[in-house]
């Protein structure tokens, strides 16, 4: 097996460092499913790590060039269809 060092997040760490948000929100991504990663915790309460290239990969799928829903724009009526009282 080789060892490779690649950089591992918490998710303290992601949240505080790059993406500047709360913890429970990274948390709530694991799981969910949408984000990637691995526990090294035993029996208790699981201590989980996020490779960098899952973090890459989630920021890719939901960054700014991702697809979102479209926008609806609100329907402008006609002079002729308001009534002016005043």
């Amino acid at each position: 097996m080789i060892a490779t060092t690649q950089k591992t997040w918490t998710p303290p760490e992601l949240a505080n460092e790059r993406w500047r948000c709360r913890t429970t929100l990274v948390l709530q991504l694991i799981r969910d499913g949408k984000l990637k990663a691995f526990s090294l915790g035993q029996k208790r309460r699981p201590r989980w790590r996020i490779l960098h290239e899952d973090v890459l990969a989630y920021e890719q799928a939901h960054g700014p060039g991702a697809t979102a829903a479209p926008v609806r724009k609100a329907k402008r009526r006609d002079d002729g269809e308001v009534i002016r009282f005043f």
